[in-house]
Formats: C-alpha cells, sequence, structure tokens
C-alpha cells in the first residue's frame, strides 16, 4: 500500500505548496518551517493519506478509504495518521522538532510574522480563520466557498454550521 507519489517533490511541503493542493491538510509539520510531513486528501468519495518518507525520499500512501465519509473512516483516519506519524516520527515529535497539526491540534500556532494584507485590515477583503486548526487566509488567496469545503471536509461541519462560521 506504500505507493509513491512522484508528482510531489522530494522533501517535504512548503506551507504555500499544500495551500495550492485541493482538498489537502497537513497534519504533521514542522513548527518553525512550517514544512508537512503528512498530508489528508479529503473528498465527498475518499479519503487518502500521505506522509513523505525520507527513506524512500519521497511521498508515500499509507491509507486510503473509499465511500462515505463516516464517524468510522474519521477513526479509521486517526489511527492511521497517529500510527504512521509515531512510527517515522516518533523522535522528532517527542523532541518538539515536528507536530502533529489539523485537528490533532488544539492550541494551533500561528505565525506572527504572517500579517494578514492591508485589504484584509481595511475590511475591502474577507478573513478566513478556522476555529478547529491552523487555516487562516484572506479573500485575496481563498474564496469563500474554498472556506466552507474545508470546514466541511476537514472537520465534518455541515452546511448550516459551516455557513454560521463562515458568517460569524
Amino acid at each position: 500500500m506504500s505507493e509513491t507519489f512522484s508528482s510531489l517533490p522530494s522533501r517535504a511541503l512548503t506551507e504555500r505548496e499544500v495551500q495550492s493542493l485541493d482538498d489537502a491538510t497537513a497534519y504533521c509539520r514542522d513548527p518553525e518551517s512550517g514544512a508537512a510531513y503528512i498530508i489528508v486528501y479529503l473528498t465527498d468519495s475518499s479519503v487518502v493519506a500521505l506522509g513523505y518518507d525520507q527513506r524512500k525520499d519521497g511521498w508515500v500512501q499509507f491509507h486510503s478509504q473509499d465511500g462515505e465519509f463516516s464517524e468510522a473512516a474519521v477513526d479509521d483516519l486517526d489511527d492511521a495518521v497517529k500510527g504512521w506519524a509515531r512510527s517515522r516520527f516518533g523522535d522528532r515529535l517527542n523532541a518538539g522538532d515536528l507536530r502533529m497539526t489539523g485537528p490533532y491540534d488544539s492550541t494551533p500556532e500561528r505565525d506572527e510574522e504572517k500579517e494578514m494584507p492591508w485589504e484584509v485590515k481595511q475590511g475591502l477583503e474577507p478573513e478566513y480563520d478556522c476555529p478547529d486548526c491552523g487555516f487562516h487566509e484572506s479573500g485575496l488567496t481563498k474564496s469563500p466557498q474554498d472556506y466552507l469545503q474545508h470546514l466541511k471536509k476537514a472537520h465534518g461541519y455541515d452546511d448550516s454550521e459551516a455557513m454560521e462560521i463562515l458568517n460569524g
């Protein structure tokens, strides 16, 4: 099940690279650089988890599941991500060199140097700040639909809950 993905670079992904991938969320990052070592793709019909494997010098798929996104699928994904992270990065996680993000991080770090553009500060563009993870974007980089999709797929909000967060 460990298919290597040659379309991804043979290194951890930068924050911008993860943001450019549709339906992808980082689940393990370097807190200093923001580089992602585990990413998960969530679509309406499947879940795929990829991890950067230094031994293979590339990205490998370590979990996939087709079908409706359910509580059982969330549990399976959770077990797979945590297990793979421990097996590949246990020492680095324990030392604080890497940290789990996404739904595992209850207090996401914000890069204080990454200021929102003046258009957001002036109220000309919206700011999208996820209450559950480190997703923090502006209307210059993401659309409202992207933010709604993130809330629904990454955190399981239904349409009305996601709209409430968007408009809140």
